[in-house]
């Protein structure tokens, strides 16, 4: 039996103070919608679920041991972005891409593969890597790129990492002495502007 929590709704314009004419729109609920945000929390925690079901198995591959003793984690999930854990030998892959399957086609909700990628440890061999992006067909990447403007590293941090930083300071200060403002002027420049730049970051990690 087909059940229907949510149904879309009409739309009348006020024309002279008096309703008229009725809009009834076909897509569905879209991104902006006040309740969109509410149903796409419902759709993860069904999958955050799943995964974690899946990650109690015996043997399984789908999940990651950040240390001894610690909880295993087979996903983490920040706002609308989802990152997943698991080996990359060929039946932990098709398991995952099974169970992403079942979910997109229950939920509605589709992955964008333009937007994912892929990305291994320094263990994962050529062939298995290789595996991995045929089951997926994803893009595979050596870093996650930025989040929240803050790179994602892949190994432990180095003076390089955050190489960044001091190049944009350095351009902010090349640009306030231009405009020849005074000591005092570059003084507040600097409280308000170059400290906020590694204050972010820090907080980040």
């Amino acid at each position: 039996m087909d059940y229907e929590c949510i149904t879309p709704v009409s739309y009348s314009l006020l024309v002279n103070d008096e309703p008229s004419g009725l809009i009834r729109p076909t897509r569905g609920i879209q991104q902006g919608d006040p309740l969109s945000p509410y149903i796409f929390i419902l759709c993860m925690e069904a999958l955050s679920n799943a995964l974690l079901k899946e990650s109690l198995q015996p043997k399984t591959g789908i999940r990651i041991k950040l240390s001894t003793g610690s909880e295993c984690l087979p996903c983490l999930l920040f706002a609308d972005d989802c990152l997943l854990f698991c080996k990359e030998d060929t039946t932990t892959c098709q398991k995952l891409k099974s169970l992403l399957d079942s979910f997109c086609a229950h939920s509605g909700q589709l992955i964008d593969f333009h937007k994912s990628t892929l990305t291994f440890s320094t263990n994962a061999t050529t062939s298995h890597r290789q595996v991995a992006v045929g089951i997926f067909n994803i893009t595979h990447s050596d870093s996650l790129g930025k989040y929240l403007g803050c790179l994602v590293f892949h190994k432990r941090p180095n003076v390089a990492s955050f190489r960044e930083l001091v190049d944009k300071a350095m351009t902010k200060l090349v640009g306030w002495k231009a405009t020849y403002l005074s000591k005092v002027g570059r003084a507040v420049l600097i409280r308000s502007h170059l400290e906020s730049l590694p204050t972010h970051t820090m907080h980040c990690f």
